[in-house]
Parts: structure tokens; sequence; C-alpha cells
């Protein structure tokens, strides 16, 4: 077993997943060790448990941002306070797939994303032609074009402030499929794909995720 692997906490909520493939995807990282937490569990987190991690890897689609002055149930931390200082301690973050949708209405995953009207169709079952628009970025690298089966979004890419790194030409889909950009003090990458097992399996959408997760803990 390796040591001093990379600590990652895995955020999800009620949204559906496949638990058994995505978890075969992050078993298959050697040199990251996941702890799986609700999100709820995050965002009451008042002991600051949060900062031991070197990486957050967001997989929540949380409709809802709580209000800045609602309080946990024991009433020893502010909810929304975990929420507002993400990026600050520089960690790595990761949004992946339904993620990039959470917090509709709060400007600040907006900005973390780099997307500001998040507004969005999306498409089951879906061919998308994926283009690498960085052959030489270590996330990217050795990676050629692929064409791959999975749920797409339909709203804004993102902005002139971030890199592309992957992109489609598909109608059924946003035009930026994987991008890096910084919010505060971290590394941010955003990968639209990774619905189910189709996306699970692929090896390119593996290797980019695994790259994305090493290079946004600062170790790629």
């Amino acid at each position: 077993m390796q040591e001093n692997k990379l600590k990652v906490c895995v955020l999800y909520d009620w949204h559906p997943f496949d638990p058994i493939e995505f978890n075969n995807v992050l078993n298959s990282m050697d040199e990251i060790e996941f702890y799986p937490t609700l999100f709820e569990t995050f965002l009451y987190d008042y002991a600051g448990n949060m900062d031991q991690f070197d990486g957050l890897l967001f997989y929540n689609m949380t409709l809802g941002t709580p209000p800045p002055d609602e309080w946990n149930p024991n009433g020893r931390k502010k909810a929304a306070d975990t929420l507002y200082r993400i990026g600050e301690s520089g960690q790595g973050i990761v949004v992946l797939h339904h993620a990039i949708l959470s917090h509709p209405d709060w400007s600040g995953w907006s900005d973390l994303v780099g997307i500001s009207n998040r507004k969005f169709d999306y498409f089951p079952n879906t061919e998308i032609s994926i283009h690498v628009n960085e052959q030489e970025n270590p996330i990217t690298k050795g990676i050629s074009d692929w064409t791959m089966i999975d749920e797409t979004f339909l709203l804004d890419s993102c902005g002139d402030d971030s890199q592309i790194l992957l992109s489609t030409k598909s109608e059924k889909s946003l035009k930026s499929i994987a991008w890096t950009r910084t919010y505060k003090n971290s590394n941010v990458f955003c990968f639209q794909s990774g619905h189910d097992k189709t996306a699970f399996t692929n090896s390119n959408f593996r290797t980019v995720l695994n790259n994305g997760i090493l290079w946004s803990c600062k170790s790629l």
C-alpha cells in the first residue's frame, strides 16, 4: 500500500448515482484515499474536520444555499460559514458532473465554477465527441480525442478566466467539458462528465479525473 496518499473528501447528497461503479473509479486511483461524506455533514462541520483534507471532490447537486444567519441544530456554527470559506485554505477543489449545477442562486458557486448563468437543460445517454484542447497540460497529456456516452448539460460555458482542457461541438452540451481555474487560494478542476457506468468505465474519463484531482491538490 502506498504511504502518504492524498486525502480527499467526497461530498454527495440526495442526488442519485451509481455508488458501486463510482466507488470503482475512486478505488482505481492509487495515489488518493477518498472519504465519502454527506454534504450536510460538511456544512455543519463546526469542529473544522474538513481542514485535514488535501482536497474536496464535490459530487452533490444541492439546490438550496443556507442563509448566512442559519445555525446548525447544536447552535455551534452557521452552516453557510463552511460554504463561504471554501477555497481559503488552498485545498484542491474538484467539481464533478451535476455538482456544477449546485446552489443555482448563489453567486459564490458561480464564481467557483466560472459560469455566471447556470440555467440548464440536460440530455441523458447522449453520444458526445470530446476534443482535447490542451495536449501538453498535465491533466490531459497523452490523451487523444474520443467519443463516449454520458448525460450532458446544456448551459453557458466557462468564461475567459478559465482554461478549457476538453471541449465538444455537441448541440446538447455546454462547449467546455473540462476546465481549470483558481478560486481564492485554491486550484479548481471542473469536469462535466461522470453520470453513470458508461462514463465511469471509460479509460479517458478515469485518467482525466485522476489527473484533475492530483493537479487540484498540487501533486501533478
